[in-house]
């Protein structure tokens, strides 16, 4: 990837909740979700390395370009999806994302482990198989 003639790899692996832990993210929700968002990080011009979502929660692998701030692309992307869901869909009751998030920088040789940890989100739900510190949105 480059920008201009800047080479970078700025991989995060990003967890957010709905508020309440709310299941709302199934079905129909949560594949109009993950289209929205995949489209919102093309937009930024942040690369989508893997993406999921269960029942409460969103993970997503992401490269982010240096012209942006981390927080400031997670807020765009809680912000946007939240309100575009919620226009589109009409859920009652509506879909809001609890105010912080969980984000921990990758590096280019993890990302592979950690695309699979996200792309097998429902097996390590179903199974308990999770990492703690890949699940968290809060500090503790």
């Amino acid at each position: 990837m480059t920008e201009g003639r800047t080479f970078w790899r700025l991989y995060y692996h990003v967890v957010w909740r709905t508020k309440n832990s709310e299941p709302l993210l199934v079905g129909k929700v949560k594949e109009h979700l993950l289209h929205y968002l995949r489209a919102k990080c093309a937009e930024l011009e942040c690369k989508v390395e893997a993406m999921n979502a269960v029942d409460d929660h969103v993970h997503l692998l992401i490269c982010i370009p240096p012209k942006w701030s981390v927080a400031d692309v997670v807020q765009r992307l809680k912000g946007s999806s939240a309100h575009h869901v919620n226009h589109e869909l009409k859920l009652e009751p509506e879909l809001h994302w609890q105010r912080g998030y969980g984000i921990v920088s990758v590096s280019p040789s993890h990302v592979p482990s950690v695309r699979k940890y996200v792309e097998n989100q429902e097996e390590r739900h179903k199974t308990g198989q999770l990492v703690s510190a890949s699940e968290r949105t809060e500090e503790t």
